[in-house]
């Protein structure tokens, strides 16, 4: 959690221009949350490892929202290069990826090659946040 609260602190260095555009992606990505949290949350009431986790599991998820709202407006923002937003919005939401494919092998059914899946897609997650960032920090 502490990795998604510097990348929420290091996306937002800048704030976007708040117009139309952001306000629905700002509003697209937390209605799809909604949904994706409530389908999970619906399959894993069954898994009393859950049931104990439930308030610690809503916070991470929220903080997961931020980060990924935050990589996603770096598309509006002026000084992030065009490249390097499309990058860590690639990383965040392969790291999103991860993340719930964690929550679905735990705590609904167990995937068969769920490991394998999620390693992959959060270190290709984490190389694009990177790649993203050293792309527009150091030119």
């Amino acid at each position: 959690m502490l990795t998604h609260v510097a990348f929420i602190i290091g996306f937002n260095q800048s704030l976007p221009v708040m117009s139309p555009v952001v306000i629905a992606l700002v509003l697209f990505c937390f209605f799809l949350w909604v949904l994706l949290y409530a389908t999970l949350r619906r399959g894993a009431l069954a898994n009393a490892a859950y049931r104990t986790m439930e308030i610690p599991l809503v916070v991470y998820n929220l903080v997961i929202l931020l980060m990924v709202i935050s990589a996603l407006t770096t598309n509006f923002r002026l000084n992030w290069l065009p490249a390097a937003s499309v990058l860590v919005s690639c990383g965040a939401l392969l790291f999103l990826f991860s993340d719930v494919l964690l929550a679905v092998d735990r705590f609904i059914r167990p995937l068969p090659t769920a490991r394998l899946w999620k390693r992959v897609t959060y270190q290709l997650g984490q190389l694009a946040i990177i790649a993203g960032v050293l792309l527009t920090f150091s030119a």
